[in-house]
């Protein structure tokens, strides 16, 4: 799973969120604790403009990790 998260790292960084977004939701379905994989998408939702699903993701991630910086 470290290939996929490193993928979608790679694309989130090329701002190709559409192609990210579905990397980093099969990073989550593994490990839904996964908190950086939340971030991700939440990062993806946001570049897509779709800000009240990205903002539920955000929340979601600092549930699971109070200490990311974010």
């Amino acid at each position: 799973m470290d290939a996929v998260y490193n993928l979608a790292l790679l694309l989130l960084n090329q701002l190709q969120w559409q192609e990210a977004q579905p990397l980093f939701e099969q990073v989550k379905q593994y490990n839904p604790n996964d908190a950086s994989a939340w971030v991700g998408t939440a990062l993806c939702l946001s570049g897509l403009q779709k800000t009240e699903e990205a903002s539920q993701h955000f929340e979601q991630a600092l549930v699971l990790n109070n200490n990311l910086p974010i």
